[in-house]
């Protein structure tokens, strides 16, 4: 196993749910879905991935073959329908098995969201916007040799 090999392994599992996440969503790279980080914005929705802080498990196994890592896919939408049907379709593709690098992807233990109301301004808009946001808690196993 080389270093190479290991320091790519994340990225690649990283891209390898985000594509099955856009493809089962019907969302578009950069436009309403992102990878990593999501401006302000409305009715679109972000995956990220990284170890975590607090109670969050990110493990190497005894054999340093997997790594088991947390993830996080937030969306913000302006109607509740969209926001429970947004959920709906990444749970149906779930769980992702044996693909390329990744082993597991999963909604973790607590992780199914309920979509959350609240008031905020989005970007630089002084208006204010009734905002559904999810948070799907889950957990990543990929391969690293």
């Amino acid at each position: 196993m080389s270093i190479a090999t290991v320091s790519g392994s994340w990225a690649e599992a990283e891209m390898t749910v985000y594509l099955k996440l856009l493809t089962a969503t019907g969302h578009t790279d950069k436009k309403n879905a992102f990878l990593g980080y999501m401006p302000p914005m409305l009715n679109a929705w972000v995956f990220s991935t990284g170890p975590g802080g607090g109670n969050e498990q990110t493990t190497w196994p005894p054999t340093k073959t997997s790594f088991h890592i947390q993830a996080s896919i937030i969306g913000h939408f302006t109607e509740r329908t969209a926001a429970q049907a947004f959920v709906m379709k990444v749970a149906y593709i779930l769980p992702i098995l044996n693909e390329d690098r990744v082993q597991c992807f999963r909604i973790r233990i607590g992780g199914f969201p309920e979509p959350m109301p609240e008031i905020r301004s989005v970007g630089n808009e002084n208006r204010q916007f009734l905002v559904h946001t999810v948070e799907i808690g889950c957990e990543l196993v990929f391969t690293v040799c």
